[in-house]
């Protein structure tokens, strides 16, 4: 299993990415999950709330060769890369 953690404005965004399921947790919730065993990329959304605001959260995971890579967005701003963009 891989696990890819960001922050923002104290709140823990965590993606998992195992062998048949991929998940986008915000605060310990479940938000979005994505069930398979092929995929080159995929999509996940969610959202959370800072200050009364509430904010988009998305990730973007592509697989190269035996490795995956994630992005995590919050309002189209990156938050956190696994690798050089």
């Amino acid at each position: 299993m891989k696990v890819w953690k960001a922050q923002y404005s104290g709140t823990e965004i965590v993606v998992t990415n195992s062998l048949a399921t991929t998940k986008l947790q915000v605060n310990g919730k479940t938000q979005d999950i994505f069930w398979g065993l092929f995929a080159f990329q995929i999509r996940l959304s969610g959202s959370l709330k800072c200050q009364g605001n509430k904010h988009c959260i998305k990730a973007i995971m592509g697989s190269k060769l035996f490795t995956w890579d994630c992005a995590i967005f919050v309002d189209d701003e990156m938050v956190f890369c696994s690798t050089e963009p």
